[in-house]
């Protein structure tokens, strides 16, 4: 009822919701080849992964994602940070003062560990703790994603004006470029014959793995449209992952869609994204960063 509701109701969204609440574990750990520049690496170590200075004179990762956020016609961003994030806050403070992207209005939540734990509870946490400190979005549909991947304004304007409440880009795993082992780190998005989400298939083993890429199933990148209601549940539903001892969103996005047939759509995309999971990422992202100007993210 609900969705039917929405749907009726509007078309677009104009909210984003960025997820830096995350603990870059992976990020710390320095690779065993290559040659990382000081600069970056104290950073790397030191910061959180959206505020390391990957970009152009040293440009934080954020403002990029911001930036195509800004050209998707997205008006305001909710950042869910760390506690002790004393870095990403003031920065985007300063951006908003300056004028930097006009007329884009910035907030904060930030995601807490419980005292048994020494790491956050994971995506579907942080989102619920976002929706939880914000009671105006818990009524609205939001655009979701995170803050170490680089998505399109393309991308984001077509979920943000989309009619479906419940929304998620299959990416067509050839065209992300990225190397050749993250297909299985990614979640595997199987649909039905009309283009809804069946299954998100987290770290499938070799085999299974193999077997989506010849059958040629899309993978998410972690960006989604999600209607607050509908996902609400399943965020406090959604259960431990074996693997990491977290509450995934995509955990409580498969929920909804097989407790509900036909209520998230999927959206094919074949386009990169750069994405800053490790260390071994900084100088790829940098380099790309570099012809930002003239990448097809670029285009509106």
């Amino acid at each position: 009822m609900l969705t039917a509701v929405w749907r009726c109701k509007s078309m677009a969204t104009t909210r984003l919701m960025i997820m830096a609440a995350g603990l870059a574990s992976r990020m710390k750990k320095i690779p065993e080849v290559g040659k990382i520049p000081p600069t970056l690496r104290d950073q790397a170590l030191m910061r959180p992964k959206s505020m390391i200075g990957v970009g152009q004179n040293g440009r934080p990762f954020l403002e990029y994602i911001l930036e195509e956020a800004f050209f998707a016609g997205i008006n305001e961003v909710l950042i869910i940070l760390n506690p002790k994030d004393e870095v990403t806050q003031p920065h985007v403070q300063t951006l908003e003062a300056n004028g930097t992207f006009p007329n884009m209005a910035f907030r904060f939540a930030r995601q807490h560990t419980p005292p048994n734990r020494a790491k956050p509870w994971g995506t579907a946490d942080a989102v619920l703790q976002a929706l939880e400190q914000t009671p105006d979005w818990q009524t609205e549909r939001f655009l979701v994603c995170n803050a170490d991947n680089l998505y399109s304004r393309r991308v984001l304007n077509l979920l943000a004006t989309s009619s479906y409440p419940n929304l998620l880009p299959s990416y067509a795993f050839d065209a992300l470029a990225l190397p050749e082992e993250r297909y299985q780190n990614l979640a595997i998005v199987k649909t039905d014959k009309e283009g809804f989400v069946t299954d998100l298939i987290e770290k499938p083993d070799d085999e299974a793995a193999k077997q989506y890429r010849r059958e040629g199933f899309g993978v998410s990148m972690n960006v989604y449209a999600l209607f607050a209601p509908d996902i609400w549940p399943f965020l406090k539903a959604a259960p431990f992952s074996p693997e990491r001892n977290e509450k995934e969103l995509p955990t409580a996005i498969r929920l909804l869609a097989q407790t509900k047939p036909h209520s998230v759509f999927t959206l094919p995309v074949a386009e990169p994204v750069p994405d800053l999971t490790g260390m071994e990422d900084l100088l790829v992202v940098q380099e790309k960063l570099a012809a930002f100007s003239s990448s097809s993210l670029r285009v509106a």
